[in-house]
């Protein structure tokens, strides 16, 4: 009896292990389905996906030339330009700008000159901080030829913009499209700060003025000889030339003068 009660029971527990079964795979599969859910990376809105260039600011100095526009620029980069953690310098004295200076012969040395989030530097830079596009410029009254460096940095990183063969530089314009962008609107960030760099062993020469034509100078006529009158014993002051006479008329002068003697002796005889 009892046997076969369990017999009867046998059914019935092989029904439940494979609902058992049923909800232990289910289970799992829900399990799972969290887990991945709570994996899962949401979008943010400042995702980059394309690398910023440089290239897409537009970076102007305002000088004796009127309106220039950068030489050349470099990045982003990500990180900060400045400060104790700041790389510029290093990329600056390295190879950042080579090419542009290979013509020198010298490899520049660069230093900081002034940020518009401080005094400003001996130059007394001020910019737009805060806004994504601006006017950045010198202190009053004060010109900068170039080369220098104009470094703009967002809260995420910066670019580098040289400026060559400037003169007279009052300061100029930026935007921040080629710095940092909002990856939601595609706006550029707002500028934290700009940065001026000049390189300290950078070759002068002095100009030296050209110097006049000569007018050309007029031939001069030839000067007759001089002749010197002869020297040797005679009065003091009397510089006439005294005349030598020749051998033949000192001949003739000796035969008139026997000449006369013999006529002088004949008339003393007859007297």
């Amino acid at each position: 009896m009892v046997y076969n009660m369990m017999q009867k029971l046998q059914p019935a527990r092989k029904t439940t292990s494979i609902i058992t079964s049923v909800l232990v795979a289910g289970g799992m599969v829900l399990a799972s389905s969290v887990v991945d859910a709570a994996h899962a990376v949401k979008p943010t809105d400042d995702t980059t996906s394309d690398p910023v260039l440089c290239s897409a600011s537009t970076v102007t100095a305002l000088g004796l030339g009127g309106t220039y526009n950068y030489t050349s620029c470099q990045g982003a980069f990500s990180g900060n330009d400045t400060g104790d953690k700041g790389e510029l310098e290093g990329f600056l004295d390295g190879d950042l700008f080579d090419t542009e200076f290979a013509d020198l012969g010298v490899d520049l040395d660069w230093a900081l000159s002034g940020k518009s989030d401080g005094d400003g530097g001996d130059f007394g830079l001020t910019a737009d901080n805060g806004s994504a596009s601006g006017d950045w410029s010198f202190g009053e009254g004060i010109e900068v030829d170039g080369p220098f460096v104009i470094s703009f940095k967002s809260s995420t990183g910066y670019s580098a913009f040289l400026f060559d063969d400037v003169e007279d530089v009052t300061g100029g314009t930026f935007d921040m499209l080629g710095v940092a962008v909002n990856q939601n609107n595609g706006n550029g960030k707002a500028l934290s700060h700009a940065s001026l760099w000049v390189p300290t062993n950078y070759p002068t020469t002095t100009p030296v003025d050209p110097v006049d034509p000569v007018d050309p100078v007029d031939p001069v006529d030839p000067v007759d000889p001089v002749i010197l009158p002869p020297t040797g014993p005679g009065p003091v002051g009397n510089n006439d030339p005294v005349s030598i006479p020749e051998p033949s008329m000192m001949t003739a002068l000796g035969l008139l003068a026997a000449a006369g003697a013999f006529g002088v002796g004949k008339k003393q005889k007859k007297m």
